[in-house]
């Protein structure tokens, strides 16, 4: 990619993608092909993000059953944490 280029990326790579979630090597690879009409593979878009200085980001589980405010005000107060 051309330098021009690869500060649009980083620009694009500031906001989430167009889809949703987060940025992904595949939706990389999607937007490099979309946006500047070159073919790359899904590794090459891993590579791009690691030369731009992006890390890997993995959203956080959520827990399904979360304790009530009286449980949780319960368990500070057995752990002595205030």
């Amino acid at each position: 990619m051309k330098p021009d280029q690869q500060e649009a990326l980083f620009q694009a790579l500031q906001k989430p993608p167009e889809r949703g979630g987060l940025w992904t090597s595949k939706k990389v690879k999607i937007h490099i092909q979309e946006h500047f009409g070159i073919e790359v593979t899904e590794m090459c878009a891993w590579g791009h993000l690691k030369r731009l200085g992006f890390t890997v980001q993995v959203p956080r589980h959520t827990r399904t059953e979360v304790a009530s405010s009286r449980e949780q005000g319960a368990f500070i107060k057995k752990s002595g944490r205030r």
